[in-house]
């Protein structure tokens, strides 16, 4: 299946949907343009529906964080229950993240966005901040995104010296 992200938006909210995988790729990209569009509309409330994601992978989950730090009351995620379950309370992203299993309504249909080419140094950056957010989350996955996010650290300090 491939992976669709499309966006849907009212004069004071959007919603980007993710049908498919969410992985890394799908994370740079949602993040700037949620940041861009709150930054933009001071007053507006940006969202995130997994509703229709078969697999997150664990930078799009480091990403919802960091997302949520910087946008505050403003963000909020749509995500089924059966997933808030079997993801985000094992994870403790639960108790992190702003979780809604009613999706608000869309005046706009949803409308395909097409994905630019990432770069490959603003992805290993990308890479390591979302998995250091998750490192930062109390559970049994803790000292595995830690031991990750050193990795990827150690890595980046060694190919920039």
């Amino acid at each position: 299946m491939k992976t669709v992200l499309s966006v849907a938006a009212t004069e004071s909210e959007i919603c980007v949907k993710i049908t498919g995988t969410g992985s890394m790729r799908e994370s740079v990209f949602l993040k700037d343009l949620i940041l861009r569009h709150l930054e933009s509309s001071p007053d507006s409330k940006a969202w995130v529906d997994l509703t229709e994601c078969t697999y997150l992978d664990s930078t799009l989950l480091g990403c919802l964080i960091g997302i949520s730090r910087e946008a505050g009351s403003r963000f909020g995620l749509i995500v089924p229950p059966n997933v808030v379950e079997k993801i985000f309370v094992p994870t403790g992203l639960d108790r992190l993240l702003p979780i809604s299993q009613i999706s608000p309504p869309f005046v706009n249909q949803f409308t395909e966005i097409q994905l630019p080419e990432i770069r490959t140094s603003d992805l290993k950056s990308h890479l390591y901040e979302c998995h250091a957010r998750l490192a930062e989350v109390s559970g049994p996955l803790q000292p595995v995104f830690a031991k990750i996010a050193d990795r990827m650290k150690k890595e980046m300090t060694e190919k920039s010296s």
